[in-house]
């Protein structure tokens, strides 16, 4: 995780194509409202090499977040990811 982080800031200091800007946003986005935005500059960009920036979250299990590890830690985005797929395949 932190070398994926490490990455996305490195890339944000040059000037990327639309698309790898919006997967750089999207790892370091840490709130509901910045990775939505994040994955509709994404689904923008409608470029599939951000496939797997998307599909880490697509694929995250439903469970794992809140106090039993009972709740979708990416409840609030999954319309947003499904969105983004759509988009870039």
């Amino acid at each position: 995780r932190a070398r994926r982080r490490a990455g996305a800031r490195a890339l944000l200091e040059t000037e990327p194509p639309a698309w790898a800007r919006a997967a750089a946003e999207l790892e370091l986005a840490t709130t509901c409202a910045t990775r939505r935005d994040a994955l509709a500059r994404v689904a923008a960009a409608g470029d599939a090499r951000a496939a797997p920036v998307v599909e880490r979250f697509r694929s995250a299990p439903p469970r794992g977040c809140g106090r039993r590890g009972e709740t979708d830690c990416y409840a609030c985005i999954r319309p947003a990811i499904a969105r983004a797929w759509e988009a870039i395949h």
